[in-house]
């Protein structure tokens, strides 16, 4: 026969009970069975037992005082419940049907924890609601109906959570009063649920305050002074200042205390008190707060602001986290932007006046620096935003692309020369220089846009400056632009056979660029094609000469003979370059001399590099050439974005002259500029050298307090010194300059405690030269400080069975040896120790004796 769970229930409580009886004085068991089994239940943590007991025993006829105290007994465990099941929506429902029984049969049990329970939907439902009005401030309706409910609900909460943590005043006393047993182990159970459920009320109650504030402003005088109050009683925090609190010591890992200290921030800011704000935020920077609430918090402390009316403070902080924006949006980041947007146009029934809108425009701005373009289309769109005139380049770049959309749409050439004017001025903005990868990518897409309008050459050019910009931050989108520009100069040749000088001098950059991409296989055959089927270069060097200055291609034509005559000298033998460099100097000039200041600053440039690189790069070096081009380049390249190809080559000719002229401050200054500007591209490796010899020496004459700083400098170039020599085994196992960069990125990642990523890098050394004794000891020691004793021991005892024995190596080896052992294996370890002490019973020399004795001391 199948029983019922509350037949078993109620058959186990009697057995419950006759057990009991057997075990408690009599007196305490035919005093009260029911509350005896109570107490049991409680002490047991049988919170679901305990409930289904005290529901079964309501429904019996008792005094009316017991039965209150079983009642609000009852309802304190249903509280606890729905706090616990919080996130279960049918366990929930199911509680909340069995408290309205309850309350039905025992009214008296309406405590202050059920009824915050209770209230936590309406909370909530009111909080949903004024989340939906700060997303759209026109939604007036939402702001009401959210000012209704917390008009009913906040004066309730303040009272429950008074009510409450005077209850766990009361308890608390009550506790320090009792002996340990089973008495005072039932009042702190009792204890632990009174302060889950007090605490929950205090922060809905703060929360509620401020949202009441917010939606009614006529109770924000003193809405936002008890939002205050009541986080600062949910934190624990009696002092006026905040500057001296610590992040751990409020407890800040839990979701629940640190979006606390959000309230209580967001508070202080209603009130006025904007140090406080700031004091609060910082502490949501540090490590132990979520990650969530981390990236979250930037965003809160502007809405904060803006929610106290506070635009101008809102609108500084903002300008500064937003100028750091890079195309790695986050939630956070995402949400700070769109708030400021919101927060200008959101309200329609009001004019956005001129510095409202730069609120507007910076948080658009923001989202562009994000890559969300799709987002700053659809807020634009919703709301009718119009774009100033003027701005700086990411505003610039937005109303451009949208101009690109329609062309690529309509496929129109006057929207392409739309788009080409709109993306021109947008690389004409002042701070374009400063944003290096999305300024090559607007450059990609402006050569895009002559290649569609049929301007083959333009469009090669464009594509051709935007590689460097591009590879620092996309490799295959630079490597499609510099094949691009090859195509868009073969395009040009129909009409302009000339231009097959520029494709090869594309494909050429192509090769040394990205040596491993399949577009520099298929360069090799299309190289081959153009040489085919072009003249000789002395030849296409005569006919351009007998173009005639009054012709248009005129000038042209002199900026080819001088990327011919380049030509001409790195083809040239030792013995011929002289000459050959004779010739490019004075094509060079005359091109100079024939240029306006119309004329295109990348030309020129390119053509006093070409020169420059003919100077320095020749048989014996011509310093006074080089230095004469070079600085004739020096006024065209201050013209020219930072992330234009000719300006890193310009720094590259400069560092090389450096180097003949052994000027370390020139060569370290030019270097420094090609580290920080020209990622990616080929002259990025020769710069790393350079730095990373420079931080090197630093380090040799370095004080204790500035080593941290120069092995962090030193980590970072080793680091990509590596990434370019090539840090995988066969690199390091064929090459040399690897090898060296890769020891040293290990060392300097050992310096700053890096322990896991240096063993890393030493595996691979170690997989490439496995017998290699400084490889293995460091490798050894990397594992050991990380903790990695598995992994240290058989580095070392690869170390002593290849280092004289007695020798110092051979004692540390030993020691580390001992060590790891005794974490991996003790019983051998203290074998292995023993038999070390009667063969070595000085235990080792002076260097090495004091850790060995510390060592027989402890273990033995």
């Amino acid at each position: 026969m199948r029983r019922h769970p509350q037949s078993l229930f109620l058959l186990s409580i009697a057995l419950l009970q006759s057990m009991l009886a057997g075990t408690l004085p009599v007196s305490t068991v035919h005093g009260d069975d029911d509350e005896v089994v109570t107490q049991f239940l409680d002490r047991l943590g049988l919170t679901d037992l305990e409930i289904i007991h005290l529901e079964t025993v309501i429904g019996k006829d008792l005094p009316s005082e017991k039965r209150v105290a079983m009642a609000k007994k009852l309802a304190d465990l249903y509280a606890a419940e729905l706090l616990n099941n919080a996130g279960d929506e049918q366990k929930s429902a199911d509680l909340l049907r069995r408290v309205q029984t309850l309350v039905q049969k025992a009214p008296e049990a309406d405590t202050p924890s059920l009824q915050v329970m209770l209230l936590q939907a309406d909370y909530k439902h009111a909080e949903s609601l004024v989340t939906e009005w700060i997303a759209d401030p026109a939604n007036v309706e939402a702001r009401d109906e959210a000012g209704r409910i917390l008009v009913r609900v906040t004066p309730k909460l303040n009272v429950y959570q008074e009510q409450l943590n005077s209850q766990v005043d009361t308890l608390t006393d009550q506790i320090d009063d009792l002996e340990d047993g089973g008495e005072r182990d039932a009042k702190e159970k009792e204890l632990l649920r009174t302060q889950a459920v007090a605490g929950r009320a205090t922060y809905y109650a703060g929360w509620s305050n401020y949202y009441l504030g917010l939606t009614k402003p006529q109770s924000a005088g003193t809405g936002f002074k008890v939002a205050r109050d009541a986080f600062r009683r949910f934190l624990g925090i009696e002092n006026d200042s905040y500057t001296d609190l610590d992040a751990e010591w409020l407890g800040l890992e839990s979701g629940w205390r640190s979006g606390a200290l959000i309230g209580l921030g967001l508070a202080e800011a209603a009130v006025d008190n904007l140090d406080a704000t700031k004091a609060c935020f910082q502490l949501l920077e540090h490590a132990s707060v979520p990650l969530e609430i981390q990236d979250q918090a930037s965003y809160w402390y502007v809405q904060g602001m803006l929610n106290a009316g506070k635009c101008d403070e809102a609108g500084s902080y903002a300008k500064e986290k937003i100028a750091d924006y890079a195309a790695n949006a986050t939630k956070g980041k995402v949400s700070l932007c769109v708030s400021l947007v919101r927060a200008t146009y959101g309200d329609r029934s009001e004019t956005v006046s001129p510095k409202e809108n730069q609120l507007g425009i910076l948080g658009l701005e923001g989202l562009a620096r994000l890559g969300e373009r799709r987002t700053v289309r659809q807020l634009m769109e919703k709301y009718d935003i119009k774009l100033p005139s003027g701005g700086g380049f990411f505003l610039r770049w937005i109303d451009a692309r949208r101009l690109l959309a329609v062309a690529e749409r309509s496929k129109a050439p006057d929207d392409y020369r739309a788009a080409v004017r709109a993306l021109t001025a947008a690389l004409a903005a002042p701070d374009a220089n400063e944003q290096i990868s999305s300024a090559a990518q607007c450059r990609y897409e402006l050569a895009w846009c002559h290649f569609q309008l049929g301007e083959y050459e333009e469009a090669g050019r464009q594509y051709g400056q935007a590689v460097t910009g591009l590879k620092a931050s996309d490799t295959q989108t630079a490597a499609q632009s510099a094949w691009m520009a090859f195509a868009s100069y073969q395009k040009a040749t129909k009409a302009e056979p000339r231009a097959a000088t520029a494709a090869l001098e594309a494909l050429r950059t192509l090769k040394s660029g990205f040596p491993d991409h399949p577009y520099a296989k298929r360069a090799d055959y299309y190289m081959e094609r153009l040489e085919q089927n072009a003249a000789s270069p002395k030849e296409t060097i005569a006919k351009l000469r007998r173009i005639k200055s009054d012709d248009p291609s005129y000038l042209s034509a002199r900026y080819d003979i001088c990327l011919l005559s380049h030509q001409l000298w790195a083809r040239a033998t030792n013995e011929g370059k002289v000459d050959a460099s004779r010739g490019l100097f004075e094509a060079v000039r005359e091109y100079l001399a024939d240029a306006s200041v119309d004329v295109d600053d990348s030309r020129k440039l390119k053509c006093c590099l070409v020169a420059a690189d003919a100077a320095l790069n020749g048989p014996s070096s011509d310093a006074r050439a080089a230095t004469h081009f070079l600085d004739r380049a020096t006024p065209l390249t201050e013209r020219l974005p930072l992330s234009h190809s000719l300006v890193a080559e310009y720094h590259y000719r400069r560092l090389q002259m450096a180097g003949q002229r052994d000027d370390d401050e020139a060569r370290r200054t030019h270097a420094d500029w090609l580290v920080q500007h020209a990622t990616g591209s080929i002259y990025e490796r020769p710069a790393l050298v350079v730095a990373a010899k420079a931080v090197d020496e630093k380090l040799k004459s370095a004080t204790e307090g500035q080593k941290r700083t120069l092995y962090e400098e030193a980590y970072a170039v080793y680091a990509r010194l590596a990434e370019r020599e090539g840090n995988s085994v066969e690199a390091i196992s064929s090459k040399k300059n690897a090898r060296i960069a890769t020891s040293k990125l290990a060392y300097y990642a050992f310096q700053l405690g890096q322990l896991g990523e240096a063993a890393r890098h030493l595996e691979k050394l170690l997989t490439a030269y496995p017998k290699d004794k400084s490889y293995l000891r460091r490798a050894g020691l990397a594992y050991f400080h990380a903790g990695n004793y598995e992994q240290s021991l058989p580095q070392w005892r690869t170390v002593l069975s290849g280092v004289s024995k007695n020798s110092e190596e051979w004692y540390e080896a030993k020691y580390y040896q001992l060590c790891c052992l005794f974490e991996t294996d003790p019983k051998t370890a203290e074998k292995v120790l023993r038999q070390f002490r009667l063969l070595h019973p000085d235990l080792g020399p002076s260097s090495w004796k004091d850790r060995f004795t510390e060592l027989v001391r402890r273990k033995l």
